[in-house]
């Protein structure tokens, strides 16, 4: 049977699954101070509608559910124990302001959830937390305050759901391991977050935040490669990779019809891309992107060669060269004698050419020269040096091509870059 325990009344001592508790309301100050142990077990339930301090000496232990709809100060130690996935820790806040979260010792949640509506932030953020489950974004904006010690951080294998226009985190976010993630970014009430693919290091850390209008940052930041036509001054996202371990990951942003230039958008299939500030060159340089309409989302074709600061920008398009390439991008490589391989029309024509293909988490799982010279064409299968699985069959699905050539004609020779989406049906 569940155990369910409100304190909306003056709590002194109590005993939840054999752990003794100090629990003391401050006189005048409705405040939930807890100085010794407290195990919640898991299907219990505690609720408070006061303040709550965990002192330096204080000791919480969740594997049920906490509940705090007043202020929240952790100066102790505040978790769950280990192997355990039924803790669950809930801000909900009341009234019309900010809920203060602060303290300075850190906290850690197997799952935590947000659930409180404010016309700007709901939540202010000054204390160093860390989620290992789930974070539920249900309800209003956390403002991270990285000034007086407030921080998120992601564990790895910790999702967020939820996140939308009006429930997102404001401020660094950090997230550890190497799987794929959604940053669920946001500022001055603009939701925009940002996805990254699978990196190759179990012990990756990423960082990102998103910012909107900043005019001074762009007035520092306004060089950019030739191949730049405009850049997006409204945003900007921050993503970062620690360590010295810089391998590249496949970056997924997004454009929106408050935040993103019209100027920006015209044939965005065509000419939209991702592009990054590259420090040595002190200039915005391409990284590429490919397009879903639909969604609104731009993928970079492969993985970014830095980190730092992003946006979108519209890349000079391409004028129609005479006896281009054709790209066919389905591959049903069942040997029914249609679409076996992956075709190029006319690349013959261009032997100094590069073909890579990446997967959906930016792992190249294909690469060759000189494409279909002498055989040399994509069927489905993995191949070329440093791929993932080589010689084995790849599984139906959406996979990015790159083609890089020096296309030559009256006016000399140029090199050529081309990427999309590519479908392959291996069934």
């Amino acid at each position: 049977m569940n155990k369910l325990i409100h304190n909306q009344c003056l709590l002194y001592y109590f005993f939840i699954a054999s752990f003794s508790v100090t629990a003391q309301i401050t006189p005048n100050k409705t405040i939930f101070t807890n100085y010794g142990g407290l195990y919640i077990t898991p299907k219990t339930q505690i609720h408070t509608y006061y303040d709550f301090e965990n002192q330096e000496t204080g000791k919480v232990f969740n594997d049920g559910m906490m509940s705090f709809y007043g202020n929240y100060l952790n100066n102790g130690l505040f978790t769950y124990r280990t192997n355990s996935q039924t803790g669950l820790v809930e801000f909900k806040g009341q009234g019309g302001v900010a809920q203060e979260i602060k303290g300075e010792a850190p906290s850690s949640f197997y799952n935590i959830s947000f659930d409180k509506t404010l016309a700007n932030y709901s939540f202010h953020l000054a204390n160093d937390f860390s989620v290992e489950g789930t974070a539920n974004l249900t309800n209003g904006v956390v403002f991270i305050d990285q000034e007086k010690g407030g921080s998120f951080l992601f564990s790895k294998g910790a999702r967020q759901k939820n996140a939308s226009k009006n429930s997102h985190f404001d401020g660094m976010i950090i997230k550890e391991g190497n799987d794929a993630f959604q940053f669920p970014l946001g500022n001055k009430g603009k939701y925009r977050p940002a996805g990254i693919s699978v990196s190759p290091n179990l012990k990756d850390v990423f960082l990102g935040r998103y910012i909107y209008e900043d005019e001074v940052f762009f007035k520092q930041y306004k060089n950019k490669s030739s191949i730049i036509e405009l850049v997006d001054e409204k945003e900007y996202w921050i993503i970062e990779k620690q360590g010295k371990n810089q391998e590249g990951i496949m970056l997924t942003l997004s454009w929106s019809d408050e935040t993103t230039p019209t100027e920006l958008l015209s044939d965005p299939e065509l000419n939209l891309h991702i592009v990054r500030w590259d420090a040595e060159q002190e200039m915005w340089v391409d990284e590429g992107g490919v397009v879903d309409v639909l969604t609104k989302e731009i993928t970079t074709p492969a993985q970014v060669s830095g980190y730092g600061y992003f946006t979108l920008g519209r890349i000079k398009p391409n004028k129609l060269l005479e006896g281009d390439i054709v790209i066919y991008n389905l591959v049903s490589a069942n040997g029914d004698g249609r679409n076996d391989y992956f075709k190029i029309d006319k690349i013959q024509k261009f032997p100094d050419n590069k073909v890579e293909i990446y997967n959906r988490w930016g792992t190249r799982v294909y690469e060759t020269k000189n494409y279909d010279s002498n055989g040399n064409v994509f069927r489905g299968n993995s191949e070329g040096k440093g791929t993932l699985g080589k010689g084995g069959k790849l599984p139906t699905g959406t996979y990015f091509y790159i083609v890089t050539y020096q296309y030559k004609d009256a006016n000399g020779s140029r090199p050529i870059k081309k990427s999309g989406y590519l479908h392959l049906e291996t069934n």
